[in-house]
């Protein structure tokens, strides 16, 4: 006996024309037809209106399509449990154009970029989904110090405060430097194939003595496809190079069976912002690792030594991993804490001395 229910949404077309006196989704006149968008609804943003949005409607769609349209799109989640916390997208998601981001954050974690699409996503060449200078603002964040400092994250910045965050499940925005920003949070669950030809981004902010760290970037997807870029490096300091920031976090798990990385064949970077920092994490999942993906650390460019500025696991609470694989490139190195736990079984640690990932 069925004793659920069963939502059958209309799927309208509704198209931005920004004619209102703001950038509000939910102002009726900035849509074609003076109608508010409404659950299920099918919206196109394209060369009717370059105007920028702030998608604040807290409802599902049926599909996105932004085709020829050059706007930033803000979308306006947050962190939490209540509110707009989540952008759920029911069918595809196609940005061919333009830029989609989250708003600023201060003093805490409040805005995030999140989003689920249930089947395919697409970033074109000529798009991104950028959140850089999005994160904590100057001198804030767990990984920040007093005085004059750059922010760490996922890896430790020259005047830097503790490393912090999930390495698996990152969600955490960027801490800032002593003059910018660190970068924003990017979370992306699709369900179907994710293919990113273009950008996604979560850099610090640059600065001239002290930037932000790099922030996190969080794609999980039935396979991930493309030639573009994935990207949370910490912020360069222009005037000071060794000022530098720390990188960020991205981690991506690929859920369908039998699918593996080699379909994506563009760049995953932590890089700090400069020679005084260190390169954040980036780790990598098949369903087939059942959990234990790889753990990459690429140092291109970053600090290099021992037992003074490292790639953390964690350097605000006892944390416990197990990888089956730990890639340490161009000067990589891990510190793993008193407290923190590494379950070495049946594991593989590589070292490479130049390359990527």
């Amino acid at each position: 006996l069925w004793t659920g229910s069963i939502c059958i949404y209309p799927h309208n077309t509704r198209t931005w024309d920004g004619g209102g006196g703001d950038e509000l989704a939910s102002n009726p006149t900035n849509w074609d037809t003076d109608v508010l968008p409404v659950p299920g609804d099918l919206i196109i943003l394209n060369t009717t209106s370059h105007k920028s949005m702030t998608w604040n409607l807290n409802l599902p769609v049926q599909n996105w399509t932004q085709v020829g349209y050059l706007g930033t799109v803000t979308v306006a989640t947050v962190y939490g449990n209540i509110g707009f916390t989540n952008f759920t997208i029911l069918g595809h998601c196609v940005i061919s154009n333009g830029l989609w981001t989250h708003a600023v954050n201060v003093a805490s974690e409040v805005s995030r970029f999140s989003a689920t699409i249930r089947s395919n996503m697409v970033v074109g060449s000529n798009a991104a989904i950028d959140v850089t200078d999005k994160g904590y603002t100057f001198r804030t964040g767990p990984g920040t110090l007093p005085g004059d400092n750059a922010g760490s994250y996922g890896g430790y910045a020259w005047n830097g405060g503790p490393c912090y965050g999930s390495i698996v499940a990152p969600a955490n925005i960027g801490s800032g430097g002593r003059e910018s920003h660190g970068g924003g949070a990017i979370r992306l669950a699709v369900g179907g194939t994710s293919r990113n030809d273009g950008l996604i981004c979560s850099d610090g902010g640059p600065s001239s003595w002290g930037s932000g760290s790099g922030g996190s970037i969080w794609i999980t997807a039935g396979a991930l496809t493309g030639s573009g870029t994935n990207r949370a490096n910490g912020g360069r300091a222009s005037a000071g190079p060794n000022r530098a920031a720390g990188g960020g976090r991205i981690a991506l798990t690929v859920t369908n069976t039998g699918v593996d990385f080699s379909g994506f064949t563009g760049s995953n970077t932590t890089f700090s912002g400069g020679p005084g920092g260190c390169a954040g994490t980036i780790y990598r999942e098949k369903k087939a690792d059942a959990g234990r993906g790889e753990l990459i650390v690429n140092n291109l460019g970053g600090y290099i030594g021992y037992a003074v500025r490292n790639t953390d696991f964690s350097g605000l609470e006892a944390v416990t991993y197990d990888f089956a694989r730990i890639t340490l490139t161009n000067g990589g190195n891990i510190s793993i804490g008193s407290n923190d736990m590494l379950i070495a079984t049946n594991d593989a640690l590589v070292g490479v001395g130049v390359g990527g990932n």
